[in-house]
């Protein structure tokens, strides 16, 4: 993802690195579930938090920022086809429009999630991108996300 869209440092690095570097800072595994997705505050913590992976498993980090509000948007065909703000209170047009931005811009599959972000004193984007088939609407229209789930499970059934 472009990083004007990001509005924050973000990095994908090692855990070795990420233990390395100065604290708090949000971290979050590659691989979902390794450990969980946080702010850690200090060293001790994440080291607590991650006893037992490789030092060299890939991190998402991030300098911590306010999140004022989260919204999600499911894509199909690299199109927004509905928005909802499910955390907080924003904008549905403003969030859509970073996630169509991020659609654009960035290599996707068929059909995903994408959530956006309200960052206090900085504005709108990206967060995270999810797979369909595991995301909840939170919000958004059910019938527009159908063809999206429908195109996930086409997908998954031809691999």
């Amino acid at each position: 993802v472009p990083p004007a869209l990001l509005l924050r440092r973000l990095v994908v690095t090692t855990l070795a690195s990420t233990l390395d570097d100065p604290f708090p800072q949000f971290a979050k595994p590659v691989v979902p579930k390794q450990f969980r997705a946080a702010v850690w505050p200090d060293r001790v913590a994440l080291e607590r938090e991650t006893q037992g992976l490789d030092p060299s498993t890939l991190v998402v980090q991030a300098e911590p920022v306010s999140i004022e509000a989260e919204a999600r948007s499911f894509v199909l065909d690299g199109t927004v086809v509905t928005t909802a703000v499910y955390e907080g209170h924003g904008d549905d047009a403003a969030a859509c429009s970073i996630a169509s931005a991020v659609a654009r811009s960035t290599a996707l599959p068929r059909t995903c999630v994408i959530d956006t972000c309200f960052i206090g004193g900085r504005g709108w984007a990206f967060l995270e991108a999810n797979a369909t088939w595991g995301a909840g609407l939170n919000g958004c229209e059910p019938a527009a996300v159908l063809p999206c789930i429908d195109a996930a499970t086409a997908i998954a059934r031809h691999e």
